[in-house]
């Protein structure tokens, strides 16, 4: 029995594309989680390869910045990154202009719920405000919750 308030994702047969491999279980369960659209896994299962760090809702941001051809940078390191304690990884810097920029923190809905860690990130987001990132001036950082890009795609991102 599903728990309530639980999605129940369509048959995968119902949401595959015609001409598409649907036998590995990985690229079944990330077609499900994204509502059918097997085009979309395929390119973020290519993503995680190069970017092995990077979790799904990140390279849905990192894919969708590619297709528009926005020019930015995928996490870069703050602070002296992951070298340095207190150093930190801004999931992505997408430049404005030629001197400001904004970062889009992704995050997840169960490591960063304001129960978890919000304290913590809401810190770690003005740490970043104001900050110089190869030379670009941080005005904003928005965060984009896991839920929001799975269930508002593509309009989140606007």
């Amino acid at each position: 029995m599903r728990p309530k308030g639980a999605r129940r994702f369509p048959k995968l047969d119902r949401v595959m594309e015609p001409g598409v491999d649907g036998s590995d279980p990985v690229l079944q369960a990330l077609i499900r989680r994204l509502g059918g659209d097997a085009a979309l896994a395929k390119r973020i299962l290519s993503l995680s390869a190069k970017y092995p760090a990077g979790t799904i809702p990140e390279l849905l941001c990192f894919d969708w910045l590619m297709k528009e051809g926005l020019k930015f940078e995928y996490q870069v390191e703050l602070y002296g990154g992951r070298r340095i304690r207190g150093g930190l990884i801004p999931d992505v810097l997408l430049y404005r202009d030629g001197t400001n920029g904004d970062i889009w923190q992704v995050q997840g809905d169960y490591f960063h719920s304001i129960a978890k860690k919000g304290f913590h990130d809401q810190t770690t987001n003005y740490r970043m405000l104001g900050q110089i990132i190869n030379g670009v001036t941080v005005a904003r950082v928005i965060e984009l919750w896991e839920s929001d890009l799975y269930r508002l795609r593509p309009q989140i991102f606007y």
